[in-house]
């Protein structure tokens, strides 16, 4: 297949739930074999930020200097997600370590619960 899929895990989830989301794609015919580079599991919270990267959502507080920038992120960056879905909300925070390719690594632990 050609298909490359992209499925988010909410925000808490262990790395059992991420296999068993893996084995639940492969069980589903999306994947020829459970470790198939085709399935690509993100946090919502990292694909948020991903999302805001991509399609420049991020306002630019950086002046005149930035402007041409390709790049709304920068690396020292840090991101907040508030993550509101089903019963609860949940806050998160990233830094930006690299722009190209985006990786980031999250402060601290998840906080929330139910509203």
């Amino acid at each position: 297949s050609e298909i490359k899929w992209s499925v988010t895990i909410p925000t808490g989830k262990t790395s059992a739930s991420m296999t068993m989301m893996r084995k639940a794609a492969f069980d589903a015919g999306m994947l020829s074999h459970e470790s198939s580079n085709k399935l690509v599991l993100f946090l919502e919270p990292i694909a948020a930020i991903f999302a805001c990267e991509a399609t420049r959502f991020v306002e630019r507080e950086r002046g005149a200097a930035a402007a041409g920038s390709h790049e709304i992120l920068q690396v020292g960056d840090k991101c907040i997600v508030l993550d509101c879905g089903g019963c609860n909300v949940r806050t998160t925070v990233h830094r930006v370590e690299e722009t190209s390719p985006l990786r980031l690594t999250r402060v601290g632990d998840p906080n929330g619960g139910p509203w």
